[in-house]
């Protein structure tokens, strides 16, 4: 496979396919296909080159186009962009109920969870003073951050890509009013769960963490939930119902 490929090569590869014409996946053939191509859409190609992209891709896998590119640091890496996508199909593999789409990976553990902070020093000091995570050692992988050990995980703290384009730079920007902590029940979060409860509300507000309790008596669960200095979701709760459900349940069907 050829290497330092441009965009225009994942742009005329796709532009090829939605037209019909196929391709491989590779570089060097993509590369043939135009001179100037012009920007891939969902209505570049019709629906029957669409259909027969998403044939092909059930009947072997789909095709991909790979691309050499180099972070802010100049660090290489490779991005590899699906046809379908760039071909404006969404994909199937997310919706179809067969297993045409192969078996799942294979998973080992949980290594760790990454969180994406403008001023690492901040969040560290929150996951360690408040939470009572504990910094460990951190090889030195060219941009600042920490590693943080606790509660049976590891977060990883890391300093976030200025090239990265981003709408907004304040996290608060995200909303149309001033976040309040309720907002993370139903978005994504990182939950915590707690032995004792009233002692974990007593240090939140011992460390003037701003907050929301809720409290769920037929499923004796009870949540407390807040946001870290950037704006990431956590809850801190116990849930020994829920532990309960799992069990009866997890015997009933083998899974647990």
């Amino acid at each position: 496979m050829a290497s330092g490929s441009s965009t225009t090569s994942i742009a005329s590869a796709a532009t090829a396919t939605a037209n019909g014409s196929g391709g491989s996946g590779h570089h060097e053939e993509a590369s043939e296909v135009a001179a100037a191509p012009a920007p891939v859409t969902p209505a570049a190609g019709s629906a029957a080159a669409a259909a027969a992209l998403v044939q092909r891709a059930r009947e072997a896998e789909p095709e991909y186009v790979e691309e050499e590119g180099r972070d802010f640091q100049g660090q290489p890496f490779t991005k590899c962009k699906p046809l379908l996508k760039l071909a404006g199909v969404n994909n199937p593999s997310f919706t179809e109920q067969d297993e045409v789409w192969g078996p799942p990976i294979r998973l080992k553990a949980v290594n760790h969870v990454a969180i994406g902070a403008n001023n690492v020093d901040a969040i560290a000091r929150f996951y360690t003073k408040v939470l009572g995570f504990r910094a460990i050692p951190r090889p030195n992988i060219g941009f600042p951050g920490y590693w943080l050990k606790g509660c049976g995980i590891m977060i990883h703290v890391i300093q976030n890509d200025p090239t990265v384009p981003r709408t907004f730079d304040d996290w608060k920007d995200e909303y149309s009013s001033e976040p309040e902590a309720w907002f993370i029940r139903r978005g994504s979060h990182l939950a915590l769960e707690v032995e004792d409860f009233e002692e974990a509300e007593r240090m939140l507000r011992r460390h003037g963490v701003e907050y929301s309790r809720h409290v769920l008596p037929d499923a004796d669960m009870r949540q407390l939930f807040f946001y870290d200095p950037e704006g990431n979701g956590v809850e801190v709760g116990s849930y020994k119902d829920t532990w309960r459900f799992l069990r009866e349940h997890g015997e009933q069907n083998g899974w647990l």
